[in-house]
C-alpha cells in the first residue's frame, strides 16, 4: 500500500505519507459493507493494491460526469458527493470514514452522476478497478445480479435526490418530461406511466400545480392528450433545459 500528499485548491493536505497507519486503512474498510463481506484474503489483496492520497479541504476527489478508475475508500476525514445547481454547490450526500464511493459507477460502467468533494483535510484509498471488477465476475451470478440491481437502484435514488433538490416545481417537471421524451425517443409521444394525480406525487406537488404547470409548458410545445404527451420542438426544450441546470432523473 502506497501513499501520496495531494495538492488541493490553494493548502496542501497536513497529512503526512508516514502518518498513515496501516492498521487503520484495514479498519475503515472492515466498516465498509462492501469490503467488509469479501473473504479476507481477496479483502486483503485489493487493500494491498490500494493507494492512499491525502486531499486537502475542498479538494475535488471526483468531477461529476467523470468515468472512475479506482473503487475510493474514504480512510478519515469529512468528504460529500455533490453536484452544481445555478452556479451554487448543492450537498447531495455526506461520506463519513469508512463509506466506499464510486462502487455503483464502476460497475454500471457509467460516469459518476455526482462530484466527490473533501470537506475538510482526508485521507482516501484507491484501489484500481480492474482487480475489483475481476473480483466480481467471479462471484456467484446471483450475488452479480444483486450487485448490478443494487447499483441501478442506488444511481435512480441520487438522480432522484438531485432531482427533489430543485426548488422550482416546473423545473422538476420539465426535467422528468425531457427525459421521459428521450427515453421515447424524438418524435414519438410520450404515454404517461401512471395516472396525472400519481405523477403529481411522484414529482412532490399537488394535481392542482401540476396542471397548471403543463399549462405553461404548452408554450414551449408540451401537449397533454389525455394519456400521452407530445414534445414539439424538442431541441428547444433541451435549451430551455440547459439553462436552467436540470438533471436527469430516473423514469417513469
Amino acid at each position: 500500500m502506497t501513499c501520496e500528499t495531494i495538492l488541493a485548491g490553494s493548502g496542501r493536505s497536513r497529512r503526512r505519507a508516514g502518518e498513515v497507519p496501516p492498521d487503520l486503512v484495514l479498519e475503515r474498510a472492515a466498516s465498509c459493507p462492501l469490503l467488509a463481506g469479501l473473504a479476507p484474503p481477496a479483502r486483503e489483496r485489493l487493500l494491498g493494491l490500494a493507494s492512499v492520497r491525502s486531499w486537502a479541504k475542498h479538494g475535488m476527489i471526483l468531477r461529476e460526469g467523470e468515468r472512475p478508475r479506482n473503487l475510493y475508500l474514504l480512510v478519515d476525514g469529512l468528504a460529500q458527493l455533490c453536484t452544481m445547481f445555478e452556479r451554487s454547490q448543492v450537498t447531495l450526500l455526506m461520506l463519513t470514514p469508512g463509506a466506499c464511493f464510486a462502487a455503483s459507477a464502476l460497475l454500471r460502467g457509467e460516469p459518476m452522476l455526482a462530484a466527490a468533494q473533501a470537506l475538510r483535510a482526508s485521507l482516501v484509498a484507491e484501489i484500481p478497478a480492474t482487480p475489483f471488477l475481476e473480483l466480481v465476475r467471479a462471484m456467484d451470478p446471483l450475488a452479480q445480479g444483486l450487485l448490478q440491481d443494487f447499483a441501478i437502484g442506488y444511481r435512480n435514488a441520487l438522480r432522484e435526490i438531485k432531482t427533489m433538490r430543485l426548488p422550482n416545481k416546473r423545473e422538476r417537471l420539465l426535467s422528468w418530461v425531457l427525459t421521459m421524451q428521450r427515453e421515447a425517443g424524438a418524435g414519438n409521444a410520450i404515454e404517461l406511466p401512471f395516472t396525472k394525480v400519481q405523477l403529481a406525487a411522484r414529482l412532490g406537488m399537488q394535481p392542482s400545480t401540476l396542471s397548471r404547470l403543463f399549462a405553461r409548458l404548452a408554450r414551449h410545445g408540451v401537449e397533454v392528450q389525455g394519456r400521452f404527451l407530445r414534445v414539439r420542438d424538442i431541441g428547444a426544450l433541451e435549451r430551455l433545459g440547459a439553462e436552467e441546470g436540470l438533471t436527469e432523473p430516473p423514469v417513469p
